[in-house]
């Protein structure tokens, strides 16, 4: 399994908040799961543009395992981002 968290620093006071959890298992569809009250929709609608793959290919959450593991390498701002995780 796969499992990717995503971090957001409140603009407010610079907080560091883990929001969500997205993951897959090979061949299996994509969790989200939105943490601490968010609302999982918000999330999901983040996921539904899509990313770009590793060979340039756009990838979406349909994708399962794939999408997940791109997601890091495509959210990595200073006000939101994403890892690797548990």
């Amino acid at each position: 399994m796969t499992v990717v968290e995503f971090f957001r620093r409140r603009p407010t006071d610079g907080v560091i908040e883990r929001f969500a959890r997205v993951s897959a298992e090979a061949g299996g569809p994509l969790t989200v799961e939105a943490l601490h009250g968010d609302d999982p929709t918000s999330v999901e609608a983040l996921l539904r543009r899509g990313v770009p793959g590793p060979t340039g290919e756009m990838l979406y959450p349909a994708d399962g395992e794939a999408f997940v593991r791109a997601l890091p390498d495509v959210y990595r701002g200073s006000m939101l981002w994403a890892e690797f995780g548990r």
